[in-house]
């Protein structure tokens, strides 16, 4: 069942981090201290690669989802989501 805002909020550090999956692949990473953080496991060229897509609450719920299915699109076009993410962060740069 997909993640609501309510559960988002409600969620506390443990003795470890873990993670609660929302739908299609994403998954909230909770840490020890209790920061939460949007991420995605996926394989490309055969290794098995994780994505952090956001942090939340600065990325929401709805802004995650919407970002992995940008990544989906990404995997069935044959391209890899971490390069792509550092291409567009290096254009990002260079553009300041």
């Amino acid at each position: 069942m997909p993640l609501t805002e309510v559960q988002l909020k409600a969620l506390k550090p443990q003795e470890k981090a873990f993670k609660v999956t929302d739908k299609d692949g994403l998954y909230v990473f909770i840490s020890k201290t209790g920061h939460k953080s949007w991420r995605r496991d996926y394989r490309f060229n055969g290794k098995r690669q994780t994505i952090t897509i956001g942090v939340y609450p600065s990325m929401s719920l709805k802004e995650a989802r919407l970002q992995n299915s940008e990544i989906i699109s990404q995997l069935h076009n044959k391209i890899d989501p971490k390069q792509s993410k550092e291409l567009a962060k290096q254009n990002q740069h260079f553009k300041t």
